[in-house]
């Protein structure tokens, strides 16, 4: 690892090893969002599950909407991360095949 960040910042000028760092870590905290709404998503249907009688009607409609308006919202981040990855994407999937 080490190794070739030396590489990179002999190749590239320090500027540009600074904007990939940053740019990885702005993918840790989007994927840290995304595992703390697929974790809340999973509280919801725990919470929809065991309490069925203790729930009223209409909260069960509400929660059941914003878990799957959550799940939407997740659904949406995937596919922008996904469409603005598309070329490494597809560079490291022929590299591994």
């Amino acid at each position: 690892m080490h190794k070739d960040k030396d590489e990179l910042e002999r190749n590239l000028n320090i500027e540009e090893v600074a904007e990939m760092e940053d740019n990885d870590h702005e993918m840790i905290d989007k994927s840290n969002l995304v595992n703390q709404g697929f974790k809340a998503l999973e509280l919801i249907g725990q919470i929809l599950a065991n309490y069925p009688g203790h729930i009223e009607g209409r909260d069960k409609g509400k929660l059941i909407n914003e878990a799957m308006n959550a799940g939407l919202r997740l659904l949406n981040v995937f596919i922008k991360q996904i469409t603005s990855e598309k070329d490494y994407l597809l560079s490291e999937a022929q590299q591994v095949s």
